[in-house]
């Protein structure tokens, strides 16, 4: 019961921020992103890729902007590309980690 529960509340969750529930279920983003683009992130700051997200003067100020950004770095940078599902995904999983900008 208790994972049902669990599984209903992550469904709603995913409905209201845009991301089916099947999507969610096939795509750890986390891993992904990490996967492919921690690596080349590493280099371009020598060190903390992630400080591409938190630097001042960051290049993505906004919801559509980091879309586009993960979209245009799955695009040139990812072997074969992602779907629209996994940029969605990881352009989310940004969002909760270093942006914020759904809060």
């Amino acid at each position: 019961m208790k994972k049902i529960s669990s599984v209903l509340a992550t469904s709603l969750i995913l409905a209201i921020t845009g991301f089916s529930p099947i999507t969610a279920q096939a795509i750890d983003a986390e891993t992904l992103h990490n996967a492919s683009c921690t690596e080349c992130h590493s280099r371009m700051t020598g060190g903390d890729g992630s400080l591409l997200y938190t630097r001042e003067k960051r290049l993505v100020n906004n919801q559509t902007e980091l879309l586009a950004r993960v979209n245009r770095c799955a695009t040139l940078s990812v072997e074969g590309g992602w779907s629209d599902a996994e940029i969605k995904a990881v352009s989310h999983y940004l969002d909760e980690q270093f942006y914020l900008f759904s809060k």
